[in-house]
């Protein structure tokens, strides 16, 4: 099992980039790799990211947003795990 406070901030992170207005399609998938757990969200809408990029960051963590051609937006979390 993960360490509550890292369990704790993906949960928070998800909920944040899958907030959504109506009935926009989000995707989400969440593995662990060796060193850090990957939360992949895919969402029809950018979400909004100021909370997400302060817990990221707070944890030392990775952000990726892109674009996909369909207009569709990617972000990709990568957080370290002690």
């Amino acid at each position: 099992r993960l360490d509550p406070a890292l369990e704790a901030s993906a949960y928070f992170i998800v909920a944040a980039l899958t907030r959504t207005d109506g009935d926009a399609m989000v995707d989400v998938n969440i593995h662990h790799e060796p060193a850090q757990l990957v939360i992949d969200v895919r969402a029809g809408a950018p979400p909004e990211l100021t909370e997400v990029e302060d817990r990221v960051g707070a944890l030392s963590g990775q952000l990726a947003v892109n674009q996909t051609p369909a207009g569709d937006t990617h972000v990709q979390v990568g957080l370290p795990c002690a």
